[in-house]
């Protein structure tokens, strides 16, 4: 019976997924008729203003970043929000709350303080509630009333009706995210009432919650004596990197005589410790432990640990537990963590000399600006001209601005640092940088062959060989970042170049940052995030081998594995992770991509066992490539840029030139520009 009705939801799975690729096909195809039950033309429809469509059809797509918060004072100004909402009234925005994805990581008692949160909006009718492009910040469950949803096609000069809105149901959630561009406009038909949440008490609510929650993991891992003389900051991030568990009264944990990999914590429940003795086939009970207690402990320090109980839920339980790689790695990147600031400068120092040796003796004014060759969400790159040497490069703008209105500061400080600390051939390298009262300049090299993306537009799909070669070079780029401790985060073709002899660049490092051990903050590209950036989870590293994965599903494909008709529906799907293998992958293929792709982040191929990308080398997907020629450059590429000089731009993308001082002034001035 179960085995059927398993069967039964993989089928529906496995239908709803084709059902969304051909839907996706027609989009890339660009039919011109329109079909309003299309998901994918109803994407295309509401194109937020991020995305980039080029002249040839094709769709860029950009990052997203939510806001950089201060935790520390976020907890400490907290303040219990006070509801005087009726039972009715809790009931309809808490249904509205339970069937959303992005509460789904929360408890029951964070979820219960965010209905608690919610305040109450009314409009008249022909009022706009939301208006499409527009950038969002709330959440909306409607109270009475009703509301049209208005999409204007790109390019268009008339809004679609795509259906109406009445009590109970939401709209806006991800703006609780970041702040997104409205992808539809929301009209007041009647009179309405709406009950509204705003993404800061949104993440207010999330992170006091959180942080409440891992100050009582600090007290359950102090009754440990692997932590009790552990310092609170190191405390804090092991309980952040505690991984949930859930078992079922009866099921086995952990069985006497297997090796043991984890650290158990109890959250919730109860459980009870066996020894069956030699020859015996009876099993004594020899204790137990409950909420607070633990088990486990020495499989941490000790790779021969043989569990000396069997352990079994009594009731149904709910453990957190830590793997002994993750643990160590995590202990590896809590000691520089722990470092003095003076420490701390001189490590930063002695890492941003790295790149100090490609630095260019070039004054702003000495460049000639020329040509577009891309643009993105803060601003585009240009090709410049060295007027008195007569060299070429590209030059990235960067609106303080909408640096500013983003809070992404230091993403953007991170960025310049970033590409200090790295030396690598399949990383774009930085030459200089410059400032004024509208943009932050970074002057890097020039690289002539265009975007890898433009290359799998052209050609629809790779071979598996073609993809093999580039998803080398970008081991050989993460492996470098990685060692250096550094989390790339924005991973996808867009952001892979092609040198002149054939090889990859790994470019814009907006969102990349040094992570010894965790960070929290969500940014990357919808399609290409790994399942704890989008609950919120802290993450590291591992991230980047999730995108891989996900890299060579759209290279061997032509379409990344979870596209949806909007991110929420994407996010949806990544959080399914059901992926729909083509019959023309080869085994080793797929298994390449499921082993990059897994969910927990601690099992995912070039992440697990040491954290190195020595098992990816040895995957069956690599036999027989030559890794000693490629890492010298001389293993012959698949695809060969055509470049007759310099100032041969022939592999870019046409771009319509702007006005770039029409940007707004700002006075922020980061120190290291």
């Amino acid at each position: 019976m179960g085995g059927g009705a398993s069967k039964a939801n993989e089928e529906k799975l496995h239908q709803e997924n084709q059902e969304l690729r051909k839907q996706l096909a027609e989009f890339k195809a660009q039919q011109s008729s329109v079909d309003e039950r299309s998901a994918a033309q109803q994407r295309k429809e509401t194109q937020p203003a991020g995305r980039n469509e080029t002249q040839q059809g094709g769709v860029r797509r950009g990052e997203v970043s939510a806001e950089v918060r201060e935790v520390n004072s976020l907890v400490d100004n907290y303040q219990k929000v006070q509801s005087d909402k009726s039972e009715e009234i809790r009931s309809l925005i808490a249904k509205a709350v339970d069937s959303s994805l992005l509460f789904n990581s929360l408890g029951s008692a964070e979820k219960e303080e965010c209905v608690a949160a919610f305040s109450l909006e009314r409009y008249k009718s022909g009022e706009q509630v939301i208006t499409q492009n527009e950038v969002g910040n709330d959440f909306y469950v409607v109270n009475t009333g009703e509301l049209e949803i208005i999409v204007k096609p790109v390019g268009g000069t008339r809004g679609v009706s795509k259906g109406m809105l009445s009590k109970g149901q939401s709209f806006g959630e991800l703006a609780l995210l970041y702040n997104t561009p409205r992808a539809a406009t929301i009209l007041a038909k009647t009179e309405v009432s709406l009950w509204v949440l705003t993404r800061d008490l949104f993440v207010t609510i999330s992170t006091y919650f959180k942080h409440q929650r891992l100050l009582r993991y600090e007290k359950f891992l102090q009754k440990c004596d692997l932590f009790k003389t552990m310092e609170h900051e190191k405390l804090i991030r092991i309980a952040e990197a505690l991984e949930s568990e859930k078992h079922e009264a009866g099921e086995p944990i952990i069985l006497q005589g297997e090796k043991g990999k984890h650290f158990y914590l109890i959250e919730e429940g109860e459980v009870r410790y066996e020894i069956q003795e030699p020859g015996s086939i009876e099993k004594k009970i020899v204790g137990g432990a409950k909420v607070g207690g633990f088990f486990g402990d020495r499989a941490l320090m000790d790779d021969n640990d043989e569990r000396t109980a069997s352990v079994y839920a009594v009731t149904d339980v709910s453990l957190l537990c830590m793997e002994r790689t993750m643990f160590r790695q995590l202990m590896k990147g809590l000691e520089a963590m722990m470092l003095t600031p003076a420490e701390k400068e001189s490590q930063l120092r002695d890492a941003l000399a790295v790149g100090a040796k490609f630095h260019k003796d070039i004054k702003f004014n000495e460049l000639e600006i020329m040509r577009t060759l891309g643009e993105g969400a803060f601003g585009r790159v240009r090709l410049v001209k060295h007027t008195s040497t007569g060299g070429m490069y590209a030059l990235k703008y960067l609106s303080k601005q909408h640096i500013v209105n983003n809070s992404n500061q230091e993403h953007v400080v991170n960025e310049r640092n970033i590409m200090m600390m790295v030396d690598n051939p399949f990383v774009l390298k930085l030459h200089n940088t410059f400032q004024d009262s509208r943009y932050l300049y970074l002057l890097v090299e020039l690289i002539h062959g265009g975007e890898l993306f433009t290359l799998l537009r052209d050609l629809s799909r790779f071979s598996e060989k073609m993809s093999r070669f580039y998803a080398a070079g970008v081991v050989q780029g993460f492996e470098h970042l990685h060692e250096r401790n550094i989390c790339y985060r924005d991973l996808k073709p867009e952001n892979l170049l092609l040198s002149k002899i054939g090889y990859i660049k790994i470019v814009d490092l907006g969102l990349a940052k040094v992570v010894p051990d965790r960070t929290w903050t969500l940014c990357g590209t919808p399609e290409y995030l790994a399942p704890e950036v989008i609950l919120n989870k802290a993450h590291d590293r591992s991230v980047d081998n999730w995108a891989l994965g996900i890299l060579i599903y759209e290279m061997v494909t032509g379409m990344a594995p979870f596209e949806g008709a909007d991110s929420l529906q994407t996010y949806t799907l990544i959080l399914k992770s059901q992926f729909n293998f083509p019959d023309y992958l080869s085994r080793s293929c797929c298994g390449i991509i499921t082993g990059m792709c897994q969910q927990n982040p601690s099992r995912r191929l070039g992440y697990a066992a040491g954290g190195t990308y020595d098992d990816v080398r040895r995957h069956h997907f690599y036999s027989g490539f030559d890794w000693k020629s490629f890492g010298e450059l001389t293993l012959p590429a698949p695809h060969k840029p055509s470049i007759s000089d310099d100032g041969d731009l022939s592999n870019f993308d046409e771009y319509d030139e702007v006005n770039t001082d029409s940007v707004p002034e700002c006075d922020w001035a980061p120190d290291v520009f």
